[in-house]
């Protein structure tokens, strides 16, 4: 709940300091009592921190975006019964030798499918898929 919370803040901050004017960053960053130095120093550190966090969000939901989509054409490859992508699922089972605990791959949920295929790289994946509904 409280890293949660944490999140939802920083989420709100980055946005409101990516949306405001330079004006207002530059009062809520000058104090009296630091040189320009400093205050350079420390807005370029501020400006590197929204930078990181901006392209972390948008890694983070390409990678959602990613793992959707491959759950997505794994769900369909196992409802139209498709060897190819069944293999590419079953060989990622065993290599991660969770076959005991998906023995059968037609009870798999959308959260099963993305467990198994969580740390693989699923562009990869992804082509291999389309391949196999394009043949």
């Amino acid at each position: 709940m409280k890293n949660k919370l944490n999140h939802i803040i920083e989420d709100a901050l980055i946005q409101f300091y990516l949306e405001a004017d330079k004006a207002t960053i530059d009062e809520m960053l000058g104090h009296d009592d630091i040189d320009a130095a400093e205050r350079k120093k420390r807005k370029k550190m501020f400006a590197n921190k929204i930078r990181f966090l901006s392209l972390a969000t948008v890694q983070k939901e390409r990678s959602e975006k990613l793992l959707e989509k491959a759950t997505t054409l794994f769900k369909d490859a196992i409802s139209k019964n498709l060897d190819k992508p069944l293999n590419v699922l079953k060989g990622m089972i065993q290599r991660q030798e969770l076959s005991v605990q998906f023995r059968s791959l037609d009870r798999l949920t959308e959260e099963n499918i993305k467990e198994i295929i969580k740390d693989a790289n699923l562009i990869e994946i992804i082509e291999q898929l389309e391949d196999e509904a394009e043949d």
